[in-house]
């Protein structure tokens, strides 16, 4: 992601860009966590349960995006969107998604 896209993210400004980019990131920690809790589904590990729980909340952080989205975007316009952002192979944090998700949840930003 580019810094000044954090440095907006810090302000609590957000944009189309920037919430396309934090939609490819939750897919990607979507599918990460997916294979994850598949790969260690028999385990007796504590630490290998926390994997699907992880991907509930990274599909709960995409919903939230979509919901902003779908204001200025209709469903085609969306996934055309979508697929551009994919080819730009952009990388986001999960701290950087969680940051989303509490300014989503909280109503706490400036849609530019």
């Amino acid at each position: 992601m580019k810094r000044e896209y954090m440095q907006k993210i810090k302000d609590g400004v957000l944009t189309n860009d920037i919430l396309l980019e934090c939609w490819i990131g939750a897919d990607t920690y979507i599918s990460k966590y997916a294979y994850l809790a598949k790969k260690w589904q028999h385990s007796y590990y504590p630490e290998h349960q926390v994997y699907p729980e992880k991907r509930n909340q990274y599909i709960k952080i995409r919903g939230m995006i979509q919901q902003v989205l779908y204001q200025d975007y209709s469903e085609e316009e969306l996934k055309a969107k979508i697929a551009e952002t994919k080819e730009k192979k952009v990388s986001v944090s999960e701290k950087t998604l969680n940051t989303m998700y509490d300014m989503l949840h909280e109503k706490n930003y400036v849609l530019e």
